[in-house]
């Protein structure tokens, strides 16, 4: 047989055939979008779970009789807004729901229904879109140093328990204590600054992100430097006077009052037990990646801090003057934790190092 007859002669008898994109299965093709297919469906179904808390599981904490229910009523909503002293200095918070729901009333005007009540859709609405806000820095996060399948279920069994009792601020505010961890864990300090100043603006969940930033000064690899750490306790000092003492005059809460409450209430200890619950989950899974991983990863480090802040939280909070039985308002304590769950092993060595601003001062 001669040379050239050989050479268009295949080595292989029975190559294999590659089958047509007509010829795949359709579990092929969902496998090749497995991670668009479930952002999607995370996307569509962050609202259903919202409307279900709001229009048939949430319960209003202001449901006094004769007083009507809270989000059912633009005048009582005001009254509770404006009366109640911690409220009336969330200005933001308590007009982005308004107005939302103003929009919403144009379309549907008022139903009989109370509730499906503009006001209440209008706290649905604004709940999906601040969860959706808080994950987008792990989904734009081209490292993919984050598992933001593992992030966003905490953040829906947080906001399911949450959902007891809502607050206006709540949701708005835990945006920017997100948007805040990812800047400075980039030392995007500008930026950080940026997101603690307009929090602030909604609730002083704001005191996380300075707390963060004077966490990290223990940490090289992490620390934007104390010029900057201090610069961000400021910054939430003078901003929380001036809204709430110079603009609103808020005074103080009965704080012994409260403390005696929270201390005789089994909701309020049955609520700190399941925080701590979440913290040792968090503590079992960032000890357990140390212990597997060669060296000590810093973020690890970081989160190990937060996990053992989460006792001292509650008892600030407490001492604040904050009710142990309103779960909504560790949201900011247990945000942290949930970062902790979804960092993939090994991604501190991924980050990319942008040039160190000048610290101010």
């Amino acid at each position: 047989m001669s040379q050239g007859i050989v050479d268009r002669l295949s080595p292989d008898p029975l190559p294999a055939v590659v089958p047509s994109d007509a010829s795949r299965s359709p579990v092929d093709a969902v496998a090749r979008r497995e991670e668009l297919l479930l952002k999607l469906i995370a996307f569509v179904a962050t609202p259903l779970f919202a409307l279900v808390c709001f229009v048939k599981y949430l319960p209003d904490y202001a449901m006094i009789k004769p007083m009507p229910i809270a989000l059912s009523d633009y005048a009582v909503y005001w009254q509770q807004m404006t009366d109640i002293e911690p409220f009336r200095a969330r200005f933001a918070s308590n007009y982005l729901i308004y107005y939302v729901a103003k929009g919403i009333e144009s379309v549907i005007h008022i139903p009989a229904d109370p509730r499906i009540h503009p006001l209440r859709l209008s706290a649905a609405a604004v709940t999906t879109v601040c969860l959706w806000l808080v994950t987008v820095p792990l989904l734009l996060d081209r490292a993919r140093r984050w598992d933001w399948r593992i992030f966003y279920t905490a953040l829906l069994i947080t906001t399911f328990v949450s959902l007891y009792q809502f607050q206006s601020g709540d949701f708005p505010s835990l945006v920017f204590v997100s948007a805040g961890l990812v800047l400075l864990l980039n030392k995007r300090t500008w930026a950080a600054m940026v997101a603690l100043l307009v929090c602030g603006l909604f609730r002083e969940s704001n005191i996380h992100i300075a707390w963060f930033a004077v966490s990290m000064l223990v940490i090289p690899q992490l620390s934007v430097g104390i010029g900057w750490a201090a610069a961000y306790v400021v910054a939430f000092f003078a901003e929380w006077w001036f809204i709430r003492k110079v603009i609103f005059h808020v005074g103080g809460n009965d704080i012994a009052y409260v403390i005696r409450v929270n201390l005789t209430s089994p909701t309020a200890w049955t609520v700190v037990a399941l925080v701590l619950c979440m913290a040792g989950v968090a503590y079992v899974v960032v000890a357990a990646r140390r212990a597997r991983a060669a060296d000590h990863d810093p973020l690890d480090t970081f989160f190990m801090i937060q996990i053992g802040m989460v006792p001292v939280w509650l008892a600030f909070y407490l001492l604040a003057g904050s009710n142990w039985t309103e779960f909504r308002v560790q949201l900011p304590t247990l945000l942290p934790l949930m970062y902790a769950l979804a960092l993939r092993p090994g991604s501190f060595g991924s980050i990319t190092r942008p040039a160190a601003h000048p610290s101010p001062g």
